[in-house]
């Protein structure tokens, strides 16, 4: 009998069990490779994956709307130091904010 009263396993499971567990492992080194090695990641997969892990954590309509804020302030700063640069370089002035002011820049739509 089998210590603490326990049944008698057969050999097979129990190998069974291991090879599992051994598959189970060499599945998550992989993974860890894959996902963990930022040096073959390009900067968009790398975005991916901390995009995911954020949104792995949303839990709430408050935190979407958290996340969601967070993302849009984070686009709006890159554009406001984009038009800065263009304005330091001289490509944009106020001539040109003048004349982005009064343009109509959506797309027309077709009519049938």
């Amino acid at each position: 009998m089998p210590p603490f009263g326990g049944k008698r396993r057969k050999s097979k499971s129990i190998l069974t069990n291991y090879a599992k567990k051994a598959i189970t492992l060499q599945i998550f080194a992989y993974l860890c490779t894959v996902f963990l090695n930022a040096t073959n990641m390009s900067y968009t997969e790398m975005a991916q994956l901390e995009l995911m892990n954020a949104a792995a954590n949303v839990n709430s309509q408050e935190d979407l709307d958290a996340l969601r804020l967070t993302l849009s302030l984070f686009f709006a700063e890159r554009a406001q130091q984009a038009i800065d640069k263009m304005w330091d370089e001289g490509t944009f002035d106020q001539k040109k904010l003048d004349e982005l002011r009064g343009q109509h820049l959506r797309t027309p739509y077709k009519t049938f």
